[in-house]
């Protein structure tokens, strides 16, 4: 059995595939409903490596030593999970470093807050994590909450 990471075109979606073959897409270059994922999220190009950004329609083997983390292989049951499950893998601890690379959507990806605009100025800017708060994100020095998918850490 191979593992395989497939994006959807229509929704954008990743998906983690468990199959002797590549999953093949429907006739919309959709995976989710033809592959049956163990896992889908938005998120997963926070957590690969660069050689899984796929474009819409791709899939690419797995290969899960590199890639350092065991799949897990029961589906996450809600949003605030999922967020869960990459937050903790995310590898952000209090007292490190950490880099704002972009805004977040609200709520995006279980994330259980709402990007404030005002929070844009630190977007490019490092700055000491200064707690780990779980579903809420991270907070930094500013004093704001940051999901783990905005952070880079440095």
């Amino acid at each position: 059995m191979n593992y395989y990471l497939t994006r959807d075109k229509e929704f954008q979606v990743y998906g983690v595939h468990k199959a002797e073959e590549p999953p093949k897409p429907d006739e919309d270059g959709d995976f989710l409903v033809n592959g049956n994922p163990l896992l889908a999220c938005r998120e997963f190009e926070h957590v690969f490596p660069s050689e899984y950004h796929l474009e819409p329609g791709q899939v690419a083997e797995l290969d899960l030593c590199k890639i350092g983390f065991q799949l897990i292989e029961d589906t996450v049951k809600t949003a605030e999970e999922t967020y869960l499950y990459w937050h903790k893998r995310s590898g952000i601890c209090k007292g490190d470093k950490a880099r704002v690379v972009r805004e977040a959507a609200d709520h995006e990806g279980g994330w259980t807050r709402a990007w404030n605009p005002q929070k844009n100025w630190m977007i490019g800017k490092a700055a000491s994590v200064e707690r780990d708060l779980g579903d809420m994100g991270f907070e930094l020095e500013d004093g704001n909450y940051y999901p783990y998918f905005v952070l880079e850490k440095i």
